[in-house]
């Protein structure tokens, strides 16, 4: 703490777990137009998205940090904020962490270095690390836009973590597919997946993901024809 001081906890982060976020950033940023596409535009499809996932990249995103990794995996998803509460586990991470109101659903987005930057509304030790999940597109008829609130986040009341009774019967797809964490802690993850008896979630290393393969942007004409301003 005294060497880097509460504005340069992220620093520390970087240079203790092995990953730099300025490179992850650069190779994940959004094209332009699709960015404004995706932040600025409240007539977007749900569904709508920017490339298709591969093996190693999910379609969507939540951001959070590692001290709630233990409730998450007992609980085998991912809850809101008031979900939590009501089942009177602890809120450790998120906005509304430290707030009297909790949320009412979770905060997903396309934009995986917009996900990547919502672990720091958590509070911040030295000795906790980034975890991006990874999202399946197939939960798109269950989220809707924050809309002027938050340009491009996107709400969802909750969701599963890797497979279970409906996603084995083939009656629904998995909700969380991934799990993003630096390089060395991809093991320990993984263990603590085997030891809940999570399957199929993969981890990634933060340095081990893939640059997205984009979809060609649409020109400002054509913007203008599907309606966008």
């Amino acid at each position: 703490y005294e060497t880097y001081a509460m504005d340069g906890i992220g620093f520390g982060r970087e240079k203790f777990y092995g990953y730099d976020e300025s490179s992850m950033r650069q190779k994940m940023g959004m094209p332009p137009m699709h960015h404004h596409r995706d932040h600025h535009n409240y007539n977007t499809p749900n569904e709508w998205m920017p490339y298709d996932a591969t093996p190693l990249l999910a379609n969507l995103f939540h951001g959070t940090m590692s001290n709630s990794l233990k409730s998450v995996m007992r609980e085998g998803g991912i809850l809101s904020s008031r979900e939590l509460r009501l089942r009177g586990l602890s809120q450790t991470t998120g906005e509304s962490a430290g707030q009297e109101f909790p949320r009412h659903e979770v905060s997903i987005t396309r934009d995986f270095n917009e996900a990547f930057a919502y672990h720091r509304h958590s509070p911040e030790f030295l000795t906790e690390f980034p975890v991006v999940y990874g999202i399946s597109k197939s939960v798109a008829p269950r989220i809707r836009s924050a809309g002027v609130i938050e340009p491009g986040e996107l709400l969802i009341p909750s969701m599963g973590l890797g497979q279970n009774l409906l996603t084995r019967l083939g009656l629904r797809n998995p909700d969380v597919t991934h799990m993003y964490v630096p390089d060395a802690e991809v093991h320990s993850v993984t263990q603590q997946l085997w030891a809940n008896r999570i399957k199929g979630v993969k981890v990634v290393g933060f340095n081990q993901i893939p640059e997205p393969k984009w979809h060609p942007e649409p020109t400002v004409q054509e913007m203008l024809d599907m309606g966008y301003r």
